[in-house]
């Protein structure tokens, strides 16, 4: 039970950075008043969320493998 949470954590570690990047990122475009800021943080964010969604629907996949 515990190997697949490390995995979890391991995973959404570079998640969460690519999360706060895309902050960074929607905050310096806004300051340069550039229009299209918000777009390219709803697209990272889109991103990011996918990407936890799929480790999360991996880990469930390698449960079921393990209890086979």
């Amino acid at each position: 039970m515990l190997f697949p949470l490390l995995i979890l954590a391991v995973l959404l570690i570079p998640v969460l950075g690519a999360h706060h990047i895309s902050l960074a990122v929607y905050k310096t475009l806004a300051k340069a008043e550039k229009p299209n800021a918000k777009v390219i943080r709803i697209i990272t964010m889109i991103g990011s969320y996918i990407v936890i969604l799929a480790a999360i629907l991996a880990l469930i996949l390698f449960n079921i493998s393990f209890e086979r």
